[in-house]
């Protein structure tokens, strides 16, 4: 015990002994920036190929280019922006009516599988505010992924559950979705 505590002091001793601080040398800023100098002329001296070989005027990778190319990009972003360039849809107030004439109490059916009663389609045609279709007639842009649905409501709408292929998960409300990013023309606003 004596000596591994004998060997313990030494080496903390010798640990703790001193030590020769680092010297710090300055080197003088205009031989930094002489050697910087010659670093960059030996630099300018390297050619490299691909600039001596390949050509460097952006025409030559594009003669292949067409007017036929120019009129397909032309005619994606005429059909993109149709939308903004309508003053009003061509459909009628029919066109847009249909969910209520389509759908009744008969033949629709509610997630719990029961038959939707008529104060839904109530509700429905009250915040539709179809009376005031083409009143706004803006231009918009999709922020982000929307379902587009034929009344304002994200309850599903199945018909008949006992048939294949009618009940869940068919929902005849959701027409379509669009991504963000899409322009759109408004032409109304369902209440809430």
């Amino acid at each position: 015990m004596k000596y591994i505590f004998t060997l313990g002091m030494a080496l903390l001793m010798l640990g703790c002994a001193h030590k020769e601080e680092p010297k710090v040398v300055f080197i003088p800023q205009k031989k930094i920036l002489a050697e910087v100098d010659k670093e960059l002329e030996e630099a300018k001296k390297i050619v490299i190929q691909d600039l001596v070989n390949i050509p460097q005027n952006i025409e030559t990778y594009t003669s292949y280019i067409k007017d036929e190319f120019y009129m397909i990009n032309k005619n994606y972003e005429d059909a993109y922006f149709s939308m903004w360039n309508i003053e009003r849809p061509t459909q009628g107030i029919e066109a847009v009516n249909w969910p209520f004439k389509y759908f009744d109490t008969t033949k629709s059916y509610g997630e719990n599988l029961l038959a939707i009663k008529e104060s839904f389609f109530d509700v429905m045609q009250e915040q539709s505010n179809i009376e005031d279709y083409l009143k706004v007639s803006k231009k918009g842009v999709i922020l982000k992924y929307t379902n587009i649905r034929a009344l304002p409501t994200s309850r599903p709408l199945l018909k008949d559950p006992s048939l294949a292929g009618e009940g869940f998960p068919f929902d005849y409300l959701q027409n379509s979705a669009v991504n963000a990013n899409i322009p759109v023309f408004i032409s109304t606003l369902f209440k809430r």
